[in-house]
């Protein structure tokens, strides 16, 4: 029996403004919750190359049966035939409609959140960081970032000791890297700036889970410390998982780690 017959939320295909054109979408909107509700906007996870709502269905659906909020999935643009910065264009111009059209969506514009898993973490992270001087856009409520990734200027240690034997390698995040920045010189490639702009109160918190055995531990694990020292409040998970468990739904660790993650999401929301 598929995830989505077993989990009580409504999913319906919806369209949201891009940067370029319309972008398709899926919200997921679970059974219980009164309109208007939080709702979190999701980009998924594929090295900015790969994925897709559909990819992400089944930890969407669960995500938001156990956090008890709306989460709408969107399908930005990929590399390599969209290069930076379509896909951190997309995600900023989908949050802008998504906020405009919170009463449509049956979603509280108060209680708006961002996130994402692995690259889809990124774009979350740099969207909350463009909406700083979007006066017109109130900040997230809530971030939540799942092992994302958020530093292209060094190689961190995990990045070693990690890059072997697990789902995601050094190997492949760099030629992820490439495909999506191609022309490093041209392009920011770091998001792990000091958030410390007048615009980003330190009472909107984020959570950020990372994983054990994951190249990209220790980039976001080091934007939690620097958001901290900002006055952010930032709760930091390291889950004993392999990158990508937020997608194996299928097995009691990938499902252990997603409900703890719902919790902080519900909490966060709350």
């Amino acid at each position: 029996m598929s995830v989505r017959r077993r989990v009580p939320v409504a999913a319906s295909d919806v369209t949201v403004a891009g940067a370029a054109g319309p972008l398709a979408a899926r919200l997921y909107v679970p059974d219980g919750p009164p309109a208007p509700g939080p709702l979190l906007v999701f980009f998924h996870g594929g090295g900015w190359v790969e994925g897709s709502p559909a990819t992400h269905e089944p930890s969407c659906l669960l995500l938001a049966h156990l956090a008890g909020v709306r989460v709408i999935s969107v399908d930005y643009r990929l590399a390599p035939e969209h290069p930076f910065p379509a896909a951190a264009d997309d995600a900023l111009a989908a949050y802008v409609d998504i906020a405009s059209r919170a009463a449509e969506l049956g979603a509280d514009p108060a209680r708006l959140a961002v996130g994402g898993d692995s690259a889809g973490g990124n774009l979350a992270a740099v969207t909350a960081q463009a909406l700083r001087a979007q006066h017109a856009v109130p900040a997230p409520a809530f971030q939540l970032l799942i092992y994302p990734a958020l530093d292209m200027t060094r190689k961190h240690p995990s990045r070693l000791q990690c890059g072997e034997g697990f789902l995601l390698t050094e190997t492949s995040m760099t030629w992820y890297e490439d495909q999506y920045v191609p022309d490093r010189g041209s392009a920011p490639t770091r998001a792990c700036r000091r958030c410390s702009h007048p615009t980003c109160p330190a009472s909107r918190p984020r959570t950020i889970a990372t994983a054990l055995a994951d190249p990209l531990r220790d980039e976001g694990e080091a934007y939690a410390a620097r958001l901290r020292e900002a006055g952010v409040r930032v709760a930091l998970q390291r889950h004993p998982q392999i990158h990508g468990f937020f997608n194996i739904t299928a097995m009691r660790s990938g499902l252990a780690g997603l409900t703890l993650i719902a919790g902080a999401l519900r909490q966060g929301m709350a």
